[in-house]
């Protein structure tokens, strides 16, 4: 084989949060494992025994083809056990623990007893072989979920195929897509996509740690079997269906460039399809980015290399839907609007417009599409670490090096001294051994069932269809007996628009670094701008997005409740213990000059400045998700505005002294900045969530903002000779935020007293024109 086991030996230093949940592991695994727990804790039903007919084991010598398909239901809970179940569960739906997860599965499966009278001789070895087949059958029914894989077959034609054999649990298969296809409205597939990330993400660290087969001989090579598969092996098998898919969209496309899909219903089912292919395309791609970054420990440089260049040809042909000034998903305008500037310092600031126009017309659009940020910094990522002689990530977010299974203690042993051996070389194997490793006979491999099983509470799923699938179009043909399709219409939800509020982060080639620091005097935002790199802002921004995703309140069909606002945003704030101290560059220069000028405070962030401005980066991401919110009912996307909207309130109540000014500072950028850039609807979400926001934190919002922003009403929307009312950007927005306000309260009088500053000109602008002005009532 091919793995490259280098990560379990390097010598990283662990942070000491790392050592703690080592220690955790420890100690769980000792109560765990004990012969009188294990029977409770660990107990599982062998594959064997299993209440089934003599046709109930699939081979899975074979392809996934509808030939192999098994018309027998296993109970994967049963087989797995309680524990491995959980274990699995959880790696696919909490993001900020899949390190813990994989220390946890190493170290249950090396201290599990073995068959003994305490255990009545029932033995408990293969603990992360039943946590890898169980997590194995859930990623299965997940990448189909994900990329919409439904059959074609009628019901009665179901029912043929059940009666004759074709495939027992195949009615229940079809129920099931065709529910998925009716409520294409919920995020069913939001869902199985995250699972899918995580998951992916928890066999690249099981690699790490030694369980699983990394690369073995043959992942580079074109192949059609994918029941056993190394992590190499399942990202080639992802690269190889997204390219089929794209090709497939491609060519669909070209062959029906000339078809009017309004006024023939088949060429809008052809028009469907082509934008399935490319949403199944993307998100495959999507999947295999946000694996790597874990997985470049053992996958050689050649082989990522290729799987980035089959990307590129992908990625070339993508079209965002969050280009700006192109459909309703935009949230900039393609051209900022002009309109006067009416604050008070515009006189200081005309000679400096006029000198940055060139440059701002040449700029790039602050708006990226999460996709092509994760694109770029994954390509970054790779080219800075295979080129480096010390292989380090070139980013201090911590999650893609943590590593608490290499903090385990190993098990007593008896050293036999070999031929040879000196005192030196018997001590160092000695060492070597102080540390917990993976014993069993031979590493794992993720297993692709092509069966029926009980995954999801007594649910039939049809798993491991889609490489299949994807195969046979690539051949020109379908699958035989069973013939499918895709039926994956959005990736709303999976993909959002991207906008950097604060000031790009820092070059350490550019000269201007000084002019661009006088400007910064707020030291959370100099410490954002200057110590987090590009890389460190998209993995805090994807963190962000992931636990708004995984925490999000949920009620299962069973009516089990979880989730919540006050979770989520409990877990956005660990975010902040992911950063850990600049390894070098211009980061690590930035934050010794912020500590030798005084301003590298702590934050309360984490156990050093190393985090420090993290939070800004939280509310950057929130309040550019608030710009995008759902601007429909039939939204998949779960980033609704109230749910963020008690995400940033939550926040603000536990972290009053950061996050307050924090979102003060982000809303004066967005007014600043962009707020003639941004599209109307974008300007509505913000001045909702603003409204909302000051309602539920007693109104405390600086007076200086107010002031600051006054002119804007005052002057930039006065009426003009002919009677007709200035269109000034910022100053509808204030107004708008005012009215929202005042729908919420009894009286305008509360928000004269309690939210304005005193002789505030905005009191005559809280009410709508033609209504008796709040300064008025008050009087």
């Amino acid at each position: 084989g091919n793995d490259n086991d280098n990560d379990t030996n390097e010598e990283v230093p662990m942070r000491g949060v790392v050592q703690a949940i080592s220690r955790n592991i420890q100690d769980l695994t000792v109560v765990l494992c004990s012969t009188s727990n294990a029977p409770l804790f660990l107990k599982y039903t062998p594959p064997n025994t299993t209440d089934t007919d003599e046709n109930s084991i699939t081979d899975n010598s074979n392809s996934n083809t509808s030939d192999n398909i098994s018309n027998i239901s296993i109970n994967a809970k049963d087989e797995a056990g309680p524990l491995a179940t959980l274990i699995a569960s959880c790696a696919a739906t909490l993001p900020l623990q899949s390190p813990s997860y994989a220390g946890l599965t190493l170290g249950v499966e090396e201290n599990a007893p073995d068959a003994c009278e305490e255990t009545m001789n029932v033995s408990y070895k293969g603990f992360a072989k039943r946590c890898v087949t169980m997590a194995s059958r859930r990623l299965a029914s997940d990448l189909d979920q994900t990329c919409g894989v439904i059959s074609l077959l009628s019901r009665e034609e179901q029912n043929q195929s059940k009666a004759s054999g074709a495939g027992a649990g195949a009615e229940n298969d079809m129920d099931k897509d065709k529910a998925s296809s009716a409520s294409s409205t919920d995020d069913t597939y939001v869902q199985s996509f995250m699972r899918s990330k995580l998951l992916l993400r928890y066999f690249a660290l099981l690699a790490r740690a030694g369980i699983m087969h990394g690369m073995v001989e043959g992942d580079d090579e074109d192949k059609d079997i994918f029941t056993s598969l190394s992590v190499a092996g399942i990202l080639k098998a992802l690269m190889d269906s997204a390219t089929i898919a794209n090709t497939t969209a491609t060519n669909m496309g070209t062959a029906n460039a000339d078809i009017d899909d309004d006024a023939d219903a088949d060429a809008a089912d052809t028009k469907s399809t082509i934008k399935s292919f490319q949403n199944a395309s993307v998100l495959m791609v999507a999947l295999i980015l946000s694996t790597l970054p874990y997985c470049v420990h053992f996958l050689p440089q050649y082989f990522v290399n290729d799987l980035m260049t089959k990307m590129d040809a992908i990625m070339n042909t993508y079209k965002s839907p969050f280009q700006p000034g192109v459909g309703i998903m935009s949230i900039l305008l393609e051209k900022e609007l002009l309109e006067e500037d009416v604050s008070d310092d515009a006189g200081d600031e005309d000679d400096d417009e006029e000198d940055e126009d060139d440059e701002e017309e040449a700029a790039a659009p602050a708006c990226a599409d999460t996709l092509q940020d994760l694109f770029r910094t994954v390509r970054s990522l790779v080219t800075s670490f295979y080129s480096s002689s010390t292989s380090t990530l070139p980013t201090k977010f911590a999650l893609l090096s943590d590593a608490p299974w290499k903090n385990l203690e190993g098990k007593e042993k008896e050293y036999a001294p070999m031929e040879g051996d000196a005192d030196d070389e018997l001590a160092k194997r000695k060492e070597f051994e102080k540390y917990l490793r993976y014993t069993g006979e031979e590493k794992l491999y993720i297993e692709l069932p092509s069966e029926s099983v009980h995954v999801h509470d007594n649910v039939h799923v049809g798993l491991g269809k889609l490489f299949g699938y994807l195969m046979q179009v690539g051949a020109g043909g379908q699958m035989e007996g069973i013939p499918l399709t895709l039926q994956c219409p959005s990736t709303e939800g999976i993909i959002f628009g991207r906008l950097s509020i604060f000031d790009a982060a820092s070059d350490e080639n550019d000269d201007d670094d000084d002019d661009e620091e006088e400007e910064i005097t707020n030291p959370r935002i100099k410490a954002y701008v200057k110590t987090f790199n590009v890389m460190d802002r998209f993995f805090l921004a994807e963190s962000v997005r992931d636990c708004l995703i995984c925490h999000r309140a949920k009620v299962s069909d069973t009516g089990v409740e979880s989730g919540s606002a006050k979770e989520a945003a409990e877990q956005i704030w660990a975010v902040s213990e992911l950063f850990v101290s600049p390894p070098n560059g211009a980061a690590a220069a930035a934050a010794n000059k912020m500590e030798e000028d005084g301003t590298g405070m702590d934050t309360g962030s984490g156990s050093d400045d190393s985090s420090m401005g993290v939070e800004c980066g939280i509310v950057e991401t929130i309040l550019s998700l608030i710009l995008q919110s759902p601007r429909g009912i039939h939204s998949a996307s779960s980033m609704s505005p109230i749910y963020l909207s008690r995400i940033l309130i939550h926040l603000t109540k536990d972290k009053p002294n950061l996050i307050s000014e924090v979102v003060v500072m982000t809303v004066m950028n967005l007014f600043n900045d962009f707020m003639p850039s941004l599209s109307p609807i974008s300007k509505e979400s913000l001045s909702n969530w603003l409204a909302i926001h000051l309602t539920n934190t007693d109104y405390q919002w600086p007076g200086i903002v107010w002031n600051s922003w006054s002119p804007y009403v005052v002057k930039g929307m006065a009426r003009i000779e002919n009677s007709e009312q200035k269109r000034n950007s910022r100053g509808e927005f204030v107004t708008h935020v005012m009215a929202s306000v005042n729908s919420f309260v009894a009286s305008p009088k509360i928000i004269l007293k309690e939210c304005l500053p005193p002789q505030s000109p905005l009191a005559d602008y809280i009410v709508p024109p033609g209504k008796p002005s709040a300064s008025a009532s008050a009087s």
